[in-house]
């Protein structure tokens, strides 16, 4: 029953008759009593329907019948019903380009194993040993790089970056950074500040740090709406990289990278070996997935989606095997 406050407010008005109007302008199964109720079975289908009016005040009082008097003239049950006809129509037609749109915003799992052996191919730190160095990569490149069926190959992928100098870069621990126009990489930097003192900063933070005006954040500002990697040879590092608080912190800078348009994957590879017992390794990769996609690649065909969003945990493939 449709009920209304009169304008001094003292009392509500109850219009059966109105409410019964109301009512046979929304599509009923057969054998069920009209209401008001949004969620009602009567109704056709899933969707709740909702009707407004804004009347003159005599039409809610006493004895008016919507059905016999003026009211309404202009919207009959005809014109209610095509308009709900048309709504229904209009999401028919916008629900496949909204679920193309999703679609078209995720990094294909497949294509994104390639990539990532691509790296591997070109620009891995290997020392003179065979011992492989921590190193990291970021790229922003055109969407379709990162969908489904593309292979990357040194003749139609990051073809304005010259391997040599790239992995030349990275090893120059002095500086090792590389800044590209596709393309950013560094290795470790080696920061002395005395004879005794002395520290590594890691490839993550060179790459994301400042946040507001990291190599990252200049490579991200070339192109918008494309796609965006990131990927790590060792995991980010709970002590520094992964520390919220921290100086060499990258949380602000993956939230930053949270708000640019397109594809996004922040991909690691192996376990930092400091990290493998941690027993909240969980909660710290959740940090990285509440900003953007993370992704374990450990081979040219083996590639996990390590979720994490929300309440969602890691996935367990995406985190050291404690047993």
């Amino acid at each position: 029953m449709l009920m209304k406050r009169d304008i001094q407010g003292s009392r509500i008005i109850n219009s059966p008759s109105i409410t019964s109007h109301a009512s046979s302008l929304l599509p009923l199964k057969k054998s069920c009593t009209p209401s008001l109720n949004l969620q009602h079975p009567c109704y056709k289908g899933e969707e709740p329907y909702a009707v407004a009016i804004n009347v003159p005040k005599n039409q809610c009082q006493g004895n008016f019948d919507p059905l016999n008097e003026y009211f309404l003239p202009l919207k009959t049950n005809a014109t209610y019903k095509f308009t709900i006809f048309l709504s229904r129509l209009l999401l028919l037609f916008l629900l496949p380009d909204w679920t193309e749109s999703v679609e078209n915003n995720t990094v294909d799992v497949n294509t994104l194993a390639r990539i990532i052996n691509f790296f591997e191919k070109n620009y891995k730190r290997v020392d003179g040993d065979g011992h492989h160095r921590q190193y990291a990569v970021a790229i922003s490149v055109p969407k379709h790089q990162c969908q489904p069926n593309f292979s990357p190959s040194n003749n139609s992928f990051l073809t304005q970056e010259n391997a040599t100098n790239v992995k030349n870069a990275i090893a120059n621990e002095t500086n090792a950074l590389y800044q590209g126009a596709e393309l950013i990489a560094a290795g470790t930097r080696k920061v002395v500040i005395s004879k005794k003192q002395q520290h590594n900063m890691h490839s993550e933070s060179l790459l994301l740090n400042p946040a507001d005006n990291s190599p990252m954040t200049k490579l991200l500002n070339k192109t918008k709406g494309g796609c965006s990697v990131f990927y790590t040879f060792d995991s980010p590092c709970v002590n520094t990289c992964l520390n919220a608080t921290g100086n060499h912190s990258v949380i602000k800078a993956l939230e930053n990278w949270k708000k640019h348009a397109g594809i996004k994957a922040f991909v690691f590879k192996n376990f930092w070996k400091f990290d493998t017992h941690k027993k909240n390794l969980q909660n710290e990769f959740k940090q990285i997935a509440a900003h953007v996609p993370l992704f374990r690649c450990v081979s040219e065909t083996q590639c996990y989606a390590c979720k994490g969003e929300g309440n969602t945990p890691i996935n367990a493939q995406c985190l050291p095997n404690q047993n």
